[in-house]
């Protein structure tokens, strides 16, 4: 049981910490797109990136979270 809840701790962290992480990185990367059109539009534009990445981090969180445990249980 307390190698799940160690796991489980690791887990939400290092989700946390890549969902952070990746919103940083998408938020420094971004540039609106700028037009000077002859006509101004009165439509407002907001920047649609898909995001691949929750689903990898989520996988790389689990592994690292498994590792960690299995590490620090082992320690003891």
């Amino acid at each position: 049981m307390k190698k799940f809840i160690i796991f489980l701790l690791s887990f939400i962290v290092l989700s946390y910490v890549f969902e952070i992480g990746s919103g940083l990185i998408l938020t420094l990367l971004y540039t609106p797109e700028i037009t000077f059109a002859t006509t101004q539009s009165q439509t407002v534009e907001f920047g649609a990136i898909a995001n691949p990445f929750p689903y990898l981090f989520a996988l790389l969180a689990g592994c690292i979270a498994y590792f960690l445990s299995q590490r620090l249980y082992h320690a003891k």
